[in-house]
């Protein structure tokens, strides 16, 4: 009787996992990737060599940043950018939505 109960245990269990709503999103050791698009409405070029280029961003959702960039390529006001945080760092790069 014992074992019928525990197998019963067993398939009720196996049952309740099956079909239903697909796993939920989970987060890893590596971080997460988050990439937003903006346009570039101002530039501040360094003040010396080796100093970063300051962009002043608007998001699509309508939200602003000022951001520094050290990349070689050059931004000017009307760009529109990729923003890809991943892992603590920050990269910008000219983006093309066609």
């Amino acid at each position: 009787m014992r074992n019928l109960f525990c197998i019963s245990l067993a398939l009720a269990a196996v049952s309740g996992c099956a079909g239903g709503s697909p796993p939920q999103a989970t987060s890893s050791t590596q971080g997460t990737t988050v990439v937003r698009t903006a346009v570039v409405t101002r530039v501040t070029p360094p003040g010396s060599a080796g100093m970063p280029t300051r962009l002043e961003l608007r998001y699509d959702n309508g939200a602003s940043a000022v951001v520094e960039t050290t990349t070689s390529e050059v931004f000017k006001a009307g760009d529109k950018v990729r923003v890809t945080h991943a892992r603590g760092t920050e990269r910008i790069e000219r983006f093309d939505d066609h």
